[in-house]
């Protein structure tokens, strides 16, 4: 799977040697802000996050195509997100 980001996220995957859309996820905000990094979780690949110049860090539920957390709690821009 490839995952690609600007302000959403667009999961691919290869189906008949083709790279092919398979997750769009997009924020219900009324405006999306530029996403500045995202991570996989390794313990549940299921599992995306995401950080915005808009302050938030956002954990994705990429079967349910949807938020699972957000955290709101930065005074400034978030560049990276990393799970550990």
């Amino acid at each position: 799977m490839l995952a690609v980001s600007s302000d959403a996220v667009v999961i691919y995957g290869y189906e008949e040697e083709k790279l092919v859309c398979k997750v769009n996820l997009v924020s219900k905000a009324p405006y999306n802000a530029p996403l500045t990094s995202m991570d996989w979780n390794e313990n549940n690949p299921s599992y995306l996050g995401t950080s915005s110049i808009d302050t938030t860090c956002t954990i994705w539920d990429i079967n349910q195509q949807k938020v699972k957390t957000q955290l709101i709690a930065h005074d400034k821009e978030v560049y990276d997100i990393s799970f550990s």
